[in-house]
């Protein structure tokens, strides 16, 4: 059966929520593990449950979709890594709007890599995004970049690089075992970073059963799971686009549970964002029945 196009945007949009709630339950859990412990576990399980339930389709695999599955897990490793770090160095506001800074970048990725069209609208939308992004996260400190800004920069790139390769992959190789190959290679880069940097003897596994749970099943398995398999059938430019309200969901998540304040500006912005999506999916369209309609009145 054949399904429209707008359940996949909604899907995609659903991932989003499921990462922007995660911003909590990281918060909680980083209380109890340290970066990549976290990172290793929640990757880890979640690539040995989807491979349990899906051993069958082992039998598909090609060295094509493997290198093309490891390539995957090397940018979202590098994605997590390069945003954890840099955090350590910059502010939680200035993080998650560079971050956001992928929406701008995967257009003109898909462009230069993949030879897609550069689509004005596509274009227009991610510059409105950004736009709505900066209302949301920034909290007035300096725009000057320090070194944890830069790192940040550099997960915008990983990021935008991951979500451009999945809208391609996933279209020539089945997304579920190129889910399954990515959360494992991220598991175990993560896992020899936490060997080589971290200090595991202070992991209080008790106190955060809850958000490890939540970031194992929800947020990792069940929202990579959804994207990989909705890019098969979206642009990576429009894929972008929606998961970037993950911006959005983060600080009103972070409102209702943990009672950060939301402002005007934050608001303000997320209406910008959830415009930016409305242009891209309709092109604007709306407008143009509009502008006819009025134009056929003013001829009567």
């Amino acid at each position: 059966m054949k399904i429209n196009n707008k359940v996949y945007s909604v899907s995609l949009l659903l991932v989003a929520a499921f990462w922007g709630f995660g911003f909590v339950a990281s918060k909680e859990a980083l209380n109890s593990f340290p970066p990549f412990v976290l990172t290793s576990i929640r990757f880890t399980v979640s690539g040995l449950i989807l491979l349990i339930i899906f051993i069958k389709r082992i039998k598909n695999l090609t060295l094509k979709s493997l290198g093309s599955g490891i390539l995957l897990g090397f940018f979202l490793f590098l994605g997590f890594s390069t945003q954890t770090v840099g955090l350590v160095y910059t502010t939680a506001s200035k993080n998650a709007f560079i971050t956001g800074l992928n929406v701008i970048i995967v257009p003109f990725l898909a462009w230069i890599i993949f030879k897609d069209k550069l689509e004005k609208f596509s274009v227009f939308s991610a510059v409105l995004a950004f736009l709505g992004i900066f209302l949301l996260t920034w909290d007035g400190s300096s725009l000057l970049f320090n070194f944890g800004d830069t790192l940040t920069l550099f997960c915008a790139l990983f990021f935008a690089m991951h979500i451009t390769f999945v809208g391609v992959f996933s279209k020539k190789y089945d997304p579920i075992l190129l889910t399954i190959i990515q959360f494992l290679v991220t598991g175990i880069l993560a896992l020899i970073c936490s060997i080589k940097y971290e200090n595991v003897s202070d992991i209080n596994i008790n106190n955060s059963l809850v958000s490890l749970g939540y970031l194992t099943f929800v947020s990792t398995l069940l929202a990579f799971l959804m994207q990989n398999i909705a890019q098969k059938h979206t642009k990576p430019s429009q894929a972008a686009l929606i998961l970037c309200t993950e911006s959005l969901f983060g600080p009103l998540f972070s409102s209702l549970v943990l009672k950060e304040t939301l402002t005007i500006q934050m608001i303000f912005g997320g209406a910008i964002l959830f415009l930016s999506i409305i242009i891209c999916e309709t092109k604007l369209s709306f407008l143009h029945l509009l502008f006819r309609k009025e134009n056929s009145n003013s001829r009567i």
